[in-house]
């Protein structure tokens, strides 16, 4: 008896085994890191993730014929949750940098965005030649948490998204804000009493690929470069602009 029921557990372990492999469909999937609170490149449109970089996925895609599964986390969480193998790519505005290169390959990039700084409208910055000696505000592992660190003098206060630290900012907790360009603009956009300062020179935007995934980052690559070529990536950025 103990025999037989030996023989059908194995059995039982060996059919699991096959239907486990046999779910190629699943492993085919690419899951793709993002921090959905910087619009306009992406944030939540109810439970769907939207903006600029998105629909540069959602391209690819069709490009391809690769299929994308989000994975939505805090900036600073994306490439160590890379490194444990949780997400094959990131699209998140991110910029690159010899730091990251380390940890991540790049795509070709497909935008660049300057820094900007804004600030209350009664604030005693009035042009980027009065920035030091300040307190700002910025994304927690970002560029523009690194710029701001660079100013002379400065106190920086990292936030793990951008929101919160404009709303320090129209709180009067901070000076000024240190933030991409494009989302800085729409913050002072839909906040009343806030003004663009002045901008640093811009940095460039790229896919961050897994180190394990060469071939993903191939595909990547030779999509992007249509994409741009035809105007598709200018056409996306205006229509979120």
């Amino acid at each position: 008896m103990k025999k037989i029921l030996m023989v059908l557990f194995i059995g039982t372990l060996l059919m699991g085994c096959g239907d486990k492999n046999s779910g190629k469909a699943d492993k085919d999937i690419v899951v793709v890191g993002t921090n959905a609170e910087y619009p306009p490149f992406e944030y939540l449109d109810g439970d769907k993730i939207a903006g600029i970089d998105p629909d540069i996925i959602e391209a690819i895609s069709e490009k391809t014929g690769i299929e994308f599964q989000w994975s939505n986390m805090t900036f600073d969480s994306l490439i160590p949750s890379m490194q444990l193998g949780k997400v094959d790519m990131i699209i998140a505005c991110m910029t690159i940098t010899p730091e990251r290169s380390k940890n991540v390959d790049f795509s070709i990039p497909y935008l660049a965005s300057p820094i900007t700084v804004i600030a209350s409208e009664g604030s005693s910055i009035q042009s980027m030649d009065d920035l030091e000696g300040k307190k700002y505000g910025a994304q927690l592992g970002t560029t523009q948490e690194a710029k701001a660190q660079a100013i002379k003098d400065s106190t920086v206060i990292s936030y793990p998204q951008p929101s919160s630290a404009v709303l320090d900012l129209l709180a009067d907790k901070l000076d000024a804000v240190v933030i991409d360009e494009s989302v800085g603009t729409s913050f002072v956009k839909n906040n009343k009493g806030l003004k663009v300062v002045g901008t640093f020179e811009g940095d460039a935007k790229a896919i961050a690929v897994s180190k394990k995934k060469k071939e993903l980052l191939d595909s990547i690559n030779t999509a992007l470069e249509e994409l741009i070529a035809d105007g598709t990536i200018d056409s996306i950025i205006k229509k979120h602009m």
